[in-house]
């Protein structure tokens, strides 16, 4: 063998050799969910670290309550309420920051345990790729101690930073660790495929769940002809929670206000047309007659609008209201301006 060509045969394999440590080092990324990029800043609350012996690093984060908001936290939000600041006790988020070195498709497992499908949930949202507002809900499952669910697939991400953010659903779920794959490769240990379970427990609620007369879901069906719905669980919110006790709701849950004054529900709206639209809100309401406030596009409409008593928070009413809305995005803001009993709000309805 010529020098030259012993020249050119360590060239190829130097060559192969960095491309292979580059593969093996960009094949996955691991991160430990106690390990947050917000650190230390209020908006990590209402999540806290906790020790499991079985959890990676012994450690895990759950939340402490089971309230939540969809609100997003960054700096440039300018969709947040606008009279006051948001309470970081209903918005808490775990931000995990990521890097590509190149273009690609990725994989993002979380290791979860979760002993209740019912009320066990969180949302995520990946910061560069998804859209500000739109949060992936993760629910309907049961796990066997710690197992890993595929939460996501991404294709033809570019290179560059992202952040996987994370907030808890219903209930304190316990989460452990973030595993994204950049070739495939799955987390060691047992996966549960969250996607499927979801979207088979999001079935299962409304069939079987959920207690629906024949006559309730009769009249889910006729507002669905004439009215796009909208549930009130898609909303960001403040002073709110989701709930799934009771019957007759439509869905996975409903919204249920405080009793303190200026709880909000801000819900996204969609139409093609600039115009009034006949707009359905189905509620429940077992005590007094209870006022809110609503705003559309942070413009007060009604200030003291009356949902009578429905006699029982099983018991489901609605009424319908003319509001303007202009093409393309809306937001229709209800707000509590009474300490009085909780309302109920399961969804609304656009005019078709």
């Amino acid at each position: 063998m010529t020098k030259k060509k012993r020249l050119i045969y360590f060239v190829i394999i130097i060559f192969s050799t960095c491309i292979f440590m580059n593969n093996i080092l960009a094949e996955n990324i691991e991160i430990e969910a106690e390990k947050y990029d917000n650190r230390g800043r209020p908006k990590f609350y209402p999540f806290k670290i906790l020790r499991d012996s079985k959890a990676s690093k012994r450690k895990y984060i759950t939340c402490l309550t089971p309230i939540w908001s969809l609100k997003d936290d960054d700096d440039d939000d300018d969709n947040d309420f606008d009279d006051g600041k948001i309470n970081d006790r209903s918005r808490g988020q775990a931000h995990y920051k990521f890097k590509l070195k190149e273009k690609g498709s990725i994989d993002i497992y979380v290791r979860v345990d979760s002993d209740n499908r019912r009320r066990d949930s969180f949302f995520y949202n990946v910061k560069g790729i998804d859209k500000r507002n739109d949060w992936t809900k993760v629910a309907g499952f049961e796990t066997k101690g710690w197992m890993w669910m595929n939460c996501a697939s991404y294709k033809d991400i570019e290179d560059g930073t992202y952040t996987f953010k994370i907030i808890h659903g219903i209930n304190k779920i316990k989460i452990d660790k973030i595993f994204i794959s950049l070739d495939g490769k799955k987390p060691k240990g047992e996966i549960l495929d969250a996607g499927s379970i979801a979207k088979r427990k999001k079935k299962e609620e409304y069939e079987d769940d959920v207690e629906l007369t024949e006559e309730q879901k009769k009249e889910i069906e006729e507002i669905g002809k004439k009215y796009t719905i909208i549930e009130a669980g898609n909303g960001d919110m403040f002073g709110c929670n989701i709930r799934d006790g009771g019957k007759g709701y439509s869905g996975a849950g409903y919204v249920s206000f405080r009793y303190d004054i200026g709880a909000k529900l801000d819900i996204p709206v969609k139409v093609r047309d600039t115009k009034v639209y006949k707009v359905l809100i189905r509620y429940a309401n077992k005590n007094n007659p209870r006022p809110l406030e609503i705003s559309v596009n942070k413009k007060v409409v009604h200030k003291s609008y009356i949902f009578p008593s429905t006699g029982s928070n099983d018991k489901w009413g609605t009424v319908i209201l003319d509001l303007e809305l202009k093409r393309g995005r809306n937001r229709i803001l209800f707000k509590t301006i009474e300490k009085d009993e909780s309302i109920h709000l399961d969804f609304i309805g656009i005019e078709k």
